[in-house]
């Protein structure tokens, strides 16, 4: 923000101070100007508006200039993973069953497990699926922690019931829809601790992670790792899969070089 801390008008001289200001920081810039005269007082209201004018200017400028000096970052951006084909996806496995159609990733059996290329260490992610009826499968975060994918509407909540990290957490409450509808998650990581979002209700809030799920790439639970979703268990869709790295999050990674899909 920029303000005029002082502008006012003596006998024989006009002083002000301009300060640039910066959220909870020291003046970025200080403009002090002094005009003065014997014809002073003379000035009319045209030159004390063009005073005004010049302080506001020098202020606007000092501010520019803070900003050339020191840049706020950028904020995280947000990344679809989903986009017109399997550009940028991966098999964990032989047989392929995975496609794209109208900005929704389906896998039809037999099949294999799919990931990212790209690895991700602390991240909030979204995404949405549909599980058929009797259907199971699950997304990995960085490859290694399984956010179970279960048609289990209306059952008591379990370490492998829909929205639960496999075999380490138990959901709260079973926040599951009936099969064939869509779904949506949303998921905080951040170091050893998640907390999971299932349509809409908290059934996993700010846990730690005490290792590596079964089904998992690999136990490296320190490193980055993918988004990875599994596809051997049978058919499931996903749609509008967003990730964004949290502040503290280094950069994504290149995974492994690996068979790309399609080859």
């Amino acid at each position: 923000m920029v303000s005029v801390s002082h502008a006012w008008r003596s006998h024989h001289a006009l002083l002000f101070e301009l300060f640039g200001q910066a959220e909870a920081k020291p003046p970025i810039n200080c403009y002090h100007g002094v005009a003065s005269g014997a014809g002073a007082d003379a000035r009319g209201d045209q030159e004390e508006e063009q005073d005004m004018r010049l302080a506001l200017l020098l202020a606007a400028t000092g501010v520019a200039l803070g900003a050339l000096a020191n840049p706020s970052p950028a904020a995280p951006k947000v990344k679809n993973l989903i986009g017109k084909d399997l550009t940028g996806w991966r098999l964990h496995g032989e047989r392929n069953g995975w496609k794209v159609e109208n900005g929704v990733l389906i896998n039809t059996p037999p099949s294999s497990d799919l990931y990212t290329e790209e690895k991700f260490k602390d991240f909030e992610l979204h995404y949405e699926f549909n599980v058929p009826s009797d259907g199971n499968s699950g997304l990995y975060l960085r490859g290694r922690y399984e956010i179970q994918i279960l048609d289990d509407f209306g059952r008591p909540p379990s370490p492998g019931g829909n929205g639960s990290v496999y075999s380490l957490i138990t959901a709260q409450e079973n926040a599951s829809k009936p099969a064939g509808q869509w779904q949506s998650v949303d998921v905080k990581l951040a170091g050893k601790r998640v907390t999971v979002v299932l349509n809409g209700k908290t059934i996993i809030a700010d846990r730690e992670l005490t290792g590596p799920t079964p089904g998992g790439l690999d136990d490296e639970v320190d490193e980055s790792g993918p988004i990875l979703l599994q596809g051997n268990h049978g058919p499931i869709q996903f749609r509008n899969i967003h990730i964004k790295l949290l502040k503290s999050s280094p950069s994504p990674e290149t995974a492994a070089p690996a068979r790309p899909v399609g080859h």
